[in-house]
């Protein structure tokens, strides 16, 4: 079976340059090309400058912030997966669930991320 994930392009959001490579090695496994950002000017650049088929964003270690980066990648029909840690408040979560395409609470399930990622993309 061919793979056809090579002209997809995602971007992996993440304060956590550990996480980010973690999950970076992940996809690419999935031959994924991809774009990272670690803060928000970096997210935000590359939304507004680049093609991309879908965000997949760890809100940990963020500002509130980030949010309306979500709005930005709603307007441009950009579908996206908010990752976000258990400890999140119940205030925060159900600001998520009204913007997110997708939610996933950490840890992640590998196999369940590979296939949200396929049908959402």
């Amino acid at each position: 079976m061919i793979n056809n994930n090579f002209d997809k392009i995602l971007l992996v959001v993440n304060s956590n340059k550990k996480n980010l490579e973690l999950l970076c090695r992940f996809l690419k496994n999935e031959e994924y090309n991809l774009l990272t950002a670690e803060n928000i000017h970096d997210f935000e650049d590359i939304i507004t400058n680049r093609k991309i088929n879908l965000a997949l964003c760890d809100v940990s270690g963020f500002s509130k912030e980030i949010i309306k980066l979500f709005g930005s990648l709603e307007d441009k029909d950009i579908p996206f997966i908010i990752i976000y840690s258990p400890k999140l408040d119940i205030k925060s979560k159900k600001e998520l669930l009204q913007k997110g395409s997708s939610i996933i609470e950490k840890p992640l399930a590998p196999e369940h991320l590979k296939e949200l990622i396929k049908a959402m993309i």
